[in-house]
């Protein structure tokens, strides 16, 4: 008997394979950006579809630094765009190249866009889960 609860227990104790991961689409009916190559003078144009979600951040693909611009709990003092609630509605949205937000790592004040490279645009019900949701990539260049 104590062979079988030994079993059991590893079993359930060992990581699980099959854990899920977000899954991020691309539909431009959901969430499209433009312009594709972004410069420092430059707006960039979200589109959002209906139900895109609550929540809206910008990843840097060379370091995989997050920029949550619209979050439901930021931390204290940190520049966002705008509440989840207005954000809600949104069905387009307009980003300076020269936006600055605040790193939640430092808590610095930091340039979304401050290196050339690729970024993704991401929106979803939650960010910070394997909820998922819609992505756009663009390429900023210097």
């Amino acid at each position: 008997m104590r062979k079988i609860f030994a079993l059991l227990f590893l079993a359930f104790s060992l990581p699980s394979h099959s854990q899920e991961h977000a899954v991020w689409l691309k539909d431009s009916r959901q969430l499209s950006c433009a312009p594709k190559k972004l410069r420092r003078s430059d707006v960039l144009t979200i589109k959002l579809g209906l139900n895109h979600g609550h929540e809206l951040g910008i990843r840097r693909h060379s370091d995989s630094t997050w920029y949550f611009l619209v979050v439901g709990s930021p931390p204290n003092n940190a520049k966002t765009l705008m509440t989840p609630g207005a954000f809600k509605g949104k069905r387009q949205l307009t980003v300076p190249a020269s936006l600055v937000t605040t790193e939640w790592t430092t808590g610095k004040d930091v340039p979304v866009f401050s290196t050339s490279g690729f970024y993704s645009v991401y929106v979803s019900a939650n960010l910070e889960s394997e909820t998922g949701g819609y992505m756009c990539t663009i390429q900023y260049v210097r």
